[in-house]
């Protein structure tokens, strides 16, 4: 014995194929912008903090290194209350460059570390990516042949006793 199918509702199909076509899209952006800012830090890291940092440490080493120089000369000329201003500026520039170069190792950390944190995640990511682009295409084909074969079957196998079931009409009549 041949049972009919129990349509009730193609319209909930559609519903969710056109919300999976919106999730699709707005988690592939997503996706594109979390890449995209993990590249943007990798090359700010690299291309730009590291580079400042070592332009720091070599001006702040030459600054230190004329400091010096004007603390030995002071020093020589015996000149004590000018060797004080000069061991002050010494002090200050040797503080602004044990700052720039605890900041260039930090930086260089980040930069070996970055990688190492970053690319499994990124991985996922791809994977997430790679799941988009196949297959909730693949999934929204099925579900459109689905709601075609189903509305084809509704059409050819309409149950006489279940009028409304397949048009949504209580009349079972296109109200149109």
């Amino acid at each position: 014995m041949r049972h009919a199918a129990n349509i009730r509702s193609i319209e909930a199909l559609q519903y969710f194929r056109s919300n999976l076509i919106v999730y699709a899209e707005r988690a592939g952006a997503t996706v594109d912008e979390v890449m995209d800012e993990a590249r943007r830090t990798r090359m700010w890291l690299q291309n730009d903090r590291k580079p400042y940092w070592q332009k720091q440490v070599r001006h702040l080493t030459r600054k230190l290194e004329e400091a010096k120089s004007e603390l030995f000369s002071a020093r020589l000329s015996q000149f004590h209350e000018s060797t004080q201003l000069q061991q002050m500026t010494v002090n200050k520039v040797q503080r602004a460059m044990n700052i720039a170069d605890a900041k260039l190792k930090l930086v260089n950390q980040w930069i070996k570390r970055f990688d190492h944190q970053v690319d499994p995640v990124a991985k996922q990511v791809e994977k997430f990516r790679t799941l988009i682009l196949t297959d909730v295409p693949k999934a929204t084909a099925y579900l459109s042949q689905a709601v075609k074969t189903l509305d084809e079957y509704a059409e050819t196998h309409a149950p006489a006793s279940y009028p409304s079931a397949v048009t949504g009409s209580p009349t079972g009549k296109d109200e149109s």
